[in-house]
């Protein structure tokens, strides 16, 4: 498809296409630009699809959108759109799918639109809502499948009553960033059933201040659920048993919470689980062995909790699917086991700030994948193996992505590469271009620095350090040698000479009998002073 660079040729386009049978528009990631508020949506009356997302468009979304009756699916997804959601929204009677997200829309939504009686999905994330979401908002959204809410400006309030909520069937709720009312349903102060969770596909609250434990029959209810994320919050309490018994669950992320005590045992049941993230809690004792030999396993991150074991226990289950591993900031001890054989796919390997021991295992060689090693603040010694430097997933600079396997809520997640040098930190291997960390290295030369190599400079640069170190061994020959004659010129002759010695001793003794008097006479004055002032 032909790339326009603003709206202006799209307006063009459209005003030579047989308006009246025009039905479908998908123009995603076509490089639009220009407000989108000028086209002429009202002259297209039979316009069933309108895809525009991925594009560079601005303004607002304008009032005639309203006017296209037949618009079933409407998709102004990752865009620079702003301003408020026109009321007219709620003329779109027959609107399946509506999609607003990652733009940078403002004010307060509309309860027109909960006018949309068809809709099955609806994507309001990555805006800066304000306001109240109540049941207005939701009161003929009967069919709706999939809701996706959050606010960058964390002012959005979510108060829909209980009884509201349990009038859905929702396969997906993800609200993120919000602000949970009184009024919405308190599923984690319950231990209760949970009805209003046990058709649910795909569970996200992170980043909404969700406070207490996580039900302890959550597993017993949501039989169903494939992904979980409830991160950045304040949950507490220990990880419930039943959580083992989701069988189909994909995702999970409880990160950054303040969980405690072990992690439970007995994962096997989750054949499916992708991606599990536990890290940023209080989590102690060992890694389940169950955990680490799950089939379908990827992606395990459970740094900065209090897990202690020693770790070639923790890594001799772990399948060869696993490729991102992440244990840092724990007190995992012991040497680094040979995990060549159960680890071979393995792209992120993070050991930082551990009580391990040992070499580094020339074994790592052997990852071809092996993007990220992290083992910094642990007690290794000897030499970084050489042949690291051959391994060319390691050499590379570009983002280290992933996703896991959900088709219902957005789990994709990056990694960067960080290296410190000199007390600050760099991302994506940028500091190796910043010559001020070269300082002190007289032989360097090339890219990025300004010198280049010669014999002569090679000379130079030897003959001026020689010259420099010469220096710094007569600066201490000489202190010392001051030192020595100093203490023995005095020293030595109060030994040799009786009459300097004794003149010498006199001396300390008349001085100590001169202070003794003065602190007496201070003393004495000092007491006649104080007894006067109480007469």
């Amino acid at each position: 498809m032909a790339t326009w660079n603003s709206t202006f040729q799209l307006v063009i386009l459209l005003v030579f296409i047989n308006q009246s049978t025009l039905s479908l528009l998908r123009l995603k990631k076509c490089e639009l630009s220009g407000s989108i508020s000028k086209v002429p949506w009202g002259n297209l009356p039979d316009l069933f699809l309108l895809d525009l997302s991925s594009n560079k468009l601005s303004g607002n979304v304008p009032d005639s959108l309203g006017y296209l009756g037949n618009l079933r699916s409407l998709n102004l997804r990752d865009n620079s759109i702003v301003g408020p959601l026109p009321t007219s929204i709620g003329n779109l009677s027959r609107l399946e799918d509506l999609d607003l997200s990652l733009n940078m829309m403002d004010g307060i939504i509309p309860e027109s639109i909960g006018k949309l009686a068809n809709l099955y999905s609806l994507n309001l994330e990555g805006n800066s809502w304000k306001g109240v979401i109540t049941e207005n908002h939701l009161q003929n959204l009967t069919k709706l499948e999939h809701l996706y809410l959050s606010s960058k400006s964390k002012s959005l309030v979510f108060n829909v009553k209980q009884d509201w909520m349990e009038s859905f069937s929702l396969y997906t709720l993800e609200i993120i960033d919000c602000q949970l009312g009184p009024a919405f349903p308190s599923w984690l102060r319950t231990q209760g059933p949970l009805p209003l969770w046990s058709n649910s596909k795909a569970i996200s609250l992170k980043s909404n201040l969700i406070s207490g434990p996580i039900p302890l029959n959550i597993g017993h209810e949501m039989t169903k659920l494939i992904g979980l994320e409830l991160s950045k919050n304040v949950l507490n309490g220990s990880i419930p048993p039943s959580m083992t018994e989701m069988k189909d669950l994909l995702f999970l992320d409880l990160s950054s919470n303040y969980l405690s005590r072990a992690i439970p045992p007995n994962w096997q049941s989750l054949k499916r689980l992708n991606y599990m993230d536990l890290s940023n809690n209080s989590l102690s004792g060992g890694i389940p062995r169950s955990i680490c030999s799950l089939p379908s396993l990827e992606w395990l991150k459970l740094s900065n909790n209090n897990l202690s074991e020693e770790l070639s226990l923790s890594l001799q289950d772990c399948t060869a699917g696993l490729s991102y591993l992440d244990l840092g900031g724990n007190r995992f001890f012991g040497t680094i086991p040979p995990i060549v054989e159960n680890l071979f796919n393995m792209s992120y390997l993070g050991l930082r700030s551990n009580m391990l021991i040992g070499d580094i295992p020339e074994q790592f060689c052997q990852f071809p994948n092996l993007h990220i090693l992290d083992l910094a603040h642990n007690n290794l010694p000897g030499a970084i193996p050489r042949c690291l430097g051959n391994l060319e997933a390691l050499k590379s600079m570009v983002t280290y992505n992933g996703s896991a396997k959900s088709p219902y809520l957005s789990l994709s997640f990056t990694e960067h590469l960080e290296m410190v040098v000199k007390g600050r930190q760099k991302e994506y291997f940028q500091t190796f271009n910043d010559p001020s960390i070269y300082e002190g290295n007289a032989y360097l030369y090339g890219l990025p620095l300004t010198s280049n190599c010669s014999a002569a400079d090679l000379g130079d640069a030897k003959d001026k350090n020689d010259e420099a170190s010469s220096e710094k061994f007569w600066l201490y020959v000489g202190t010392a040698m001051g030192f020595i004659i100093g203490f023995w010129s005095i020293c030595g002759t109060l030994i040799n000479k009786r009459s300097w010695r004794r003149a010498y001793f006199m001396f300390l003794d008349e001085t100590k009998d001169r202070l003794y008097v003065i602190i007496a006479v201070s003393v004495a004055r000092f007491k006649r002073m104080a007894a006067l002032a109480r007469i």
